[in-house]
């Protein structure tokens, strides 16, 4: 009668299968967290753009509305330093489009957050773009209402330059040069791009005014 062998791994099998399963286990492992590592940066990219997008909508909104002429400007850009712009619009709350008198006014503008007003502490000047719901047009101007901040990711673009509004006419103004860091706290240089992703808008963006005259 033949006698029945039981035949086991050699070492060397051993060592492959070994060998096989590490890699295997491996690229499982790395391909889950370049997975989780894709998400993340998407989710971030995805702050940003409805960040930005939001931004736009805010001021659009209240741009369409500006009403005024020539001898009474519905709508006046200025600037408060070399990187702070603003624009105000006059909004016809009562709706009396012939008495300019009783109308209010609403402004945007590009600030450089200093001192309990800074949110990051980082290498990056920061600025925001804030609102003011009800603003007094007579001195002292000021605000009279909460400043809402729309955004406090603002940072230069490759040339340094900060968000700027221009006048185009007297209906039309423009939102150039909006740059946002999702971390504006980190090192200027190098930064991660997909850690700490940016989102460039440097393009004019037009708010037209449905109200103002140009005459």
């Amino acid at each position: 009668m033949e006698e029945r062998r039981e035949k086991g791994l050699t070492l060397v099998e051993l060592i492959i299968t070994i060998v096989l399963l590490s890699v295997i286990i491996l690229a499982a492992t790395t391909f889950d967290y370049s997975s989780i590592y894709m998400f993340e940066s998407s989710r971030k990219k995805a702050i940003l753009v409805n960040e930005m997008s939001l931004i736009f909508e805010h001021i659009a909104k209240y741009a369409v509305a500006a009403t005024g002429d020539v001898a009474n400007p519905g709508i006046v850009v200025g600037t408060k330093s070399a990187t702070e712009s603003y624009v105000i619009l006059r909004i016809d709350s009562n709706k009396t489009p012939d008495d300019y008198t009783d109308d209010t006014w609403v402004r945007y503008e590009v600030d450089h957050a200093t001192g309990p007003e800074r949110v990051y502490s980082g290498s990056f000047q920061e600025y925001h773009i804030r609102f003011c719901s009800d603003w007094r047009n007579t001195p002292p101007r000021r605000c009279n209402s909460n400043w809402e901040r729309l955004t406090t990711r603002v940072i230069p673009d490759d040339h340094g330059n900060y968000p700027t509004f221009s006048l185009a006419s007297p209906n039309v103004f423009s939102l150039s040069n909006v740059v946002l860091l999702y971390d504006p706290d980190e090192t200027p240089f190098p930064r991660h791009v997909r850690k700490n992703p940016d989102l460039y808008l440097t393009d004019p963006v037009t708010f037209n005014s449905v109200s103002c005259s140009i005459n």
